[in-house]
């Protein structure tokens, strides 16, 4: 959790203290995830929450973190009523 606003670093960061970190920085011989292309996701929902004061929630799942590059592959808002 952090405060709103987040940046790009704060958001590495934040991810790097997750128990999942050692999945996104390369596991067992497989490849390190491309962190730095979630960032900008997570910093877009964030400010998309902060600058519409209709929302309400936003789901995103699942996104796609690859070696290069990071992609949501479904998205779910609510507004107020």
């Amino acid at each position: 959790m952090a405060l709103s606003p987040v940046q790009p670093d704060e958001v590495r960061g934040l991810l790097g203290r997750l128990r999942l970190a050692p999945l996104l920085t390369g596991f067992r011989g497989s490849p390190a995830l491309d962190v730095a292309a979630l960032a900008p996701i997570v910093t877009a929902l964030e400010r998309a929450m902060a600058d519409d004061p209709s929302l309400v929630e936003i789901e995103v799942n699942p996104v796609l973190v690859r070696p290069v590059g990071a992609v949501a592959l479904d998205a779910r808002a609510v507004t107020a009523r």
